[in-house]
């Protein structure tokens, strides 16, 4: 059954101060087409006072490229904004994963916040490179299980530092799990600590 929710009801939300002006704006999925067993989501931004400044697609089906949602096979939701810098300048981006429902690095969807609106950038896996290194690299995979580690997840601490779930697949005999804080790296993301070590 899904998570319960209802029609037009704000879910998976991040606050970050998009425009820079101070005051953080609040990312969020708006749940719409609400089954028993699954809903899809719209992406929007608010201000803090509920005002809608930007509202993204709203697909009809959950296998369109722009869906979000919870699904009978997993969920595909809005997880991390991060502040990256390259040849153009500082840039602001949503990172998303998609819904999987087997062992296999997690695909992302990356979005650039542009002109007052997200747009679609690319889709990746974070898979560490090289080997041993706690960096993870955006990486073009065919998606299917290898011997890896890679980033499975992303989602704030307590304190409200950005940390990821890691996936190793590298040992023959079981699957390990740990929990890092990470940073943005030039071509990805770095464990900067390890708060629970692959096990």
């Amino acid at each position: 059954m899904a998570h319960q929710v209802k029609e037009n009801q704000l879910y998976k939300t991040i606050r970050y101060d998009l425009n820079g002006d101070g005051a953080d704006e609040v990312i969020a999925l708006s749940a719409y087409k609400v089954r028993p067993d699954s809903y899809l989501g719209q992406l929007i931004v608010t201000d803090l006072n509920g005002q809608h400044l930007y509202e993204g697609l709203r697909p009809a089906e959950d296998n369109s490229p722009f869906a979000f949602g919870h699904f009978v096979y997993g969920d595909s939701d809005i997880q991390a904004v991060v502040e990256d810098t390259d040849d153009e300048g500082s840039h602001i981006s949503l990172i998303g994963a998609l819904a999987i429902s087997d062992l296999r690095p997690t695909p992302f969807r990356v979005w650039r916040w542009r002109d007052e609106l997200f747009v679609p950038e690319f889709v990746n896996t974070l898979v560490e490179w090289p080997a041993e290194s706690n960096c993870y690299v955006w990486k073009e995979k065919d998606f299917e299980y290898a011997a890896d580690r890679w980033i499975s997840k992303f989602f704030y601490g307590p304190d409200g530092v950005l940390m990821a779930k890691i996936i190793d697949t590298t040992s023959e005999d079981r699957v390990l799990i740990g929990e890092g804080k990470v940073v943005v790296t030039e071509n990805g993301f770095g464990v900067s600590e390890w708060v629970k070590l692959p096990q």
